[in-house]
């Protein structure tokens, strides 16, 4: 009878301690008490919660310079969460036009930061970041949202043009011509008030007669009767000989086909004015040559077009707005492609040209230089350089095909896919600042889209007297 009567006791207790637990983890109001059993309070634990926080570093409006920090919550298991993803989005949700921003955040702390790049433009259409956590498989758990208001402002947009480069067309219908008759439809429809488009060289895949027609039928099927009003550089490609043609042969030929001739008195370089701003192109005045260890890659300008270079920057520097230099192939250590310290070796200047050229530039920061060539994708390491006093230089990447890695590199999609891989950049002047946007004309799952790490804001800047 003893033994009955303990063991009820430890029954009643057990009981009482449910009830304590129940009473403890509910929602009380005027003496109601709604509870749930201990079962249901783990089985539906939230354990995904996390906090977030944005010390914004960048002085520059309209962008998203700093670090976010996410801490877990403390109270929650939140065992779940392998990841953080980013996103921009508004009240709707994500922006579906922007791929995710900078890689995934590993989640293995209780506390993870990520900074954010400087001169990272907050889009336009963005009011808020989205931030995924996700499981190991994916899975979204738990998302957060950071509003945007306060750091945009308004700004007015004076114009706006696009640049796109290596669209290696060679015959109708092939996988070139199919990017670039797709790239200029894009343009078409994401740009209808753009000042003109600048095609950056390497237009066709060699300097053949049938190459050019395939080109110029690709801009008919694109722009129809339209006037698409493109202007040219001349790449290096223009130039492959397959016959031993001489340089004025293949220059004549360019210009056939392009406006380059009646720009500047037949010479291969020259510059235009809109909107009160400078355009300067460069272009190679010889044929090109190899130039560390890659066949004909040389931007080969002179003592002429260099002595016109240096006056024009002098007269471009008079507007007090941006200058914008076009050179089919980088500078040295600029952007993607050019960076000797990963092993690269696709810029297009001796040593020489290359000093007197970065010379030339170097007292005015408002210079913003394109250049293409290397074929680097977007995603490769330093698509773009930016400095507040210094020239900003900018990779274009490529409309035909796409490059990665270093040292030599690998085709972006281990392929030339007919559909995938294409890229190249919009330009949008504001009253008091400028930005540069890379485009997808098509990535590695074929789709067309903005990347939203190449999405850039430069202000303003002056001369250095």
């Amino acid at each position: 009878m003893k033994k009955k009567t303990s063991r009820t006791i430890c029954l009643l207790s057990f009981s009482i301690l449910l009830v304590c637990t129940s009473c403890a983890s509910s929602n009380t109001s005027l003496g109601v008490v709604e509870s749930a059993s201990v079962e249901d309070s783990i089985e539906h634990a939230d354990t995904s919660v996390f906090n977030l926080t944005f010390d914004k570093s960048s002085s520059i409006e309209n962008t998203f310079g700093g670090t976010i920090s996410i801490t877990k919550d403390s109270k929650t298991i939140n065992r779940d969460i392998k990841n953080y993803k980013f996103y921009w989005g508004n009240d709707e949700g994500k922006l579906e036009d922007y791929t995710q921003l900078g890689g995934s955040l590993s989640a293995a702390a209780t506390s993870n930061e990520r900074e954010f790049a400087e001169n990272l433009a907050i889009p336009q259409e963005a009011t808020k970041l989205y931030v995924d956590g996700t499981n190991r498989s994916g899975e979204v758990l738990k998302t957060k949202t950071l509003d945007l208001a306060e750091y945009k402002t308004e700004s007015d947009l004076l114009f706006e043009f696009p640049v796109i480069s290596d669209q290696h067309v060679s015959s109708k219908g092939g996988n070139f011509y199919n990017k670039t008759v797709a790239a200029y439809k894009d343009i078409i429809k994401t740009s209808p008030n753009r000042e003109f488009i600048m095609s950056n060289g390497d237009t066709t895949d060699q300097g053949i007669k049938q190459y050019y027609d395939a080109y110029e039928d690709a801009v008919k099927e694109a722009f129809g009767d339209e006037d698409p009003n493109i202007y040219y550089s001349i790449g290096n490609h223009e130039y492959i000989p397959t016959s031993g043609e001489d340089y004025k042969t293949y220059t004549d030929l360019a210009y056939e086909y392009t406006n380059i001739d009646e720009m500047n008195s037949g010479k291969p370089y020259y510059s235009f004015q809109k909107n009160n701003s400078y355009f300067v192109v460069l272009g190679t005045t010889s044929m090109p040559q190899s130039l560390a260890g890659n066949d004909q890659c040389s931007e080969n300008l002179g003592e002429e077009e260099l002595a016109w270079f240096a006056d024009t920057m002098k007269e471009a520097d008079k507007t007090n707005n941006p200058i914008y230099v076009f050179s089919h192939a980088p500078l040295k250590d600029t952007v993607s492609g050019s960076l000797t310290e990963y092993g690269q070796t696709w810029y297009g200047f001796s040593d020489d040209e290359d000093a007197k050229v970065k010379n030339i530039i170097k007292n005015y920061p408002q210079t913003m230089m394109f250049s293409s060539h290397t074929h680097w994708c977007f995603e490769s390491e330093n698509p773009y350089y930016i400095d507040s006093n210094k020239v900003s230089y900018f990779n274009t990447a490529s409309v035909g095909y796409l490059w990665a890695g270093h040292n030599s590199g690998y085709m972006y999609d281990g392929t030339y896919s007919d559909t995938k891989g294409s890229q190249g950049l919009y330009v949008k002047v504001y009253s008091d600042y400028v930005e540069v946007k890379g485009r997808n004309f098509s990535n590695k799952k074929g789709e067309t889209n903005w990347y939203s790490d190449y999405q850039v804001i430069i202000p303003n800047k002056t001369s250095i007297d």
